[in-house]
Order: C-alpha cells, then structure tokens, then sequence
C-alpha cells in the first residue's frame, strides 16, 4: 500500500473541514475559480490529467456513435454557464453536461440556496435556474470545442 492511500484519509479530513468553514455556493466558486488557475499554468492541465483521469481503456463506452473515455460523467447543474468546460474535463469525467440553461439570463433563487446536511453527508439544492442565458453558454461551449479540437491535433 502506497503512502498516498495512508495519507489520504486524513489529507480529506484536513481539506473537509477547511472547506466547510465556507458558505457551501462560495466555497464551490472559490473552488472553481482555483481549478482555473491551476488549469492555466503551463503543466497544470497535466498534472490534473496524471492525478485525475483514469487510464485505462477498458473503461471506454461507445454510446450512440460517440466514445467516452469512461462512463462516468459530470450530469448538468454544476456547471450553469459552461465556464468550466475544460476544467472540469481535466478531472476524468467520460462527459461534462452543462446547464441549466435558459433562454435569457436570469439571477435564479435568493441566497443562501445551497445547505450541507452533514449529518446525511447530502446537499440541500435550491439555486433555482440561476445561469447566464442560452447565448452566453454557446459562446463559451464553442470555445471549449475549439480548444479541444486544438488539443488533439497537437497530441
């Protein structure tokens, strides 16, 4: 057994409670925001990748035409405004779902929208539709495609 699998359970602990001492929707933010940064150095992207994605082949799917490289997906709700696209593919997702997204921007529920039940180890979901409209997310999800387009080329 290797010294990460020893250390780890205590690493989470240490990274729960730090984590916890925030508002859950900010801490998400904040979260996201750093998975940016950390995807924008140089060697970032393949650090993410070497610590996050599996590699293994076996886990391929063929669905309808279209190859995951895994069956495990991120389903929609955590990524309203396709600003993470990229990000989020970095941590081995098979297939990052956006939304929800509506036609026009809207400020979704009052906050606070989002509890921790601790107790459950679940989340309480209220954020409502809060997202920045149908066109923004295009926008960004056609930037996401021409990067990944860019990225294989150069593989």
């Amino acid at each position: 057994m290797g010294r990460s699998f020893i250390f780890a359970p205590r690493m989470y602990g240490l990274i729960k409670k730090i984590l916890f001492g925030f508002p859950p929707e900010s801490i998400h933010h904040g979260v996201m925001r750093g998975l940016k940064v950390i995807n924008g150095l140089p060697f970032g992207k393949n650090v993410l990748g070497a610590f996050c994605r599996p590699d293994n082949t076996g886990l391929q799917k063929e669905v309808f035409g279209l190859t995951f490289s895994n069956p495990v997906g991120l389903a929609a709700g955590f990524d309203k405004d396709a600003k993470y696209i990229d990000e989020l593919s970095q941590l081995g997702f098979g297939f990052v779902e956006i939304g929800t997204v509506t036609p026009v921007a809207q400020p979704g529920n009052e906050q606070p929208r989002l509890f921790r039940l601790p107790a459950d180890g679940a989340l309480i979901n209220r954020m409502g539709f809060n997202n920045e409209g149908a066109k923004a997310a295009a926008k960004k999800a056609a930037a996401a495609e021409v990067e990944h387009h860019r990225r294989r080329q150069h593989r």
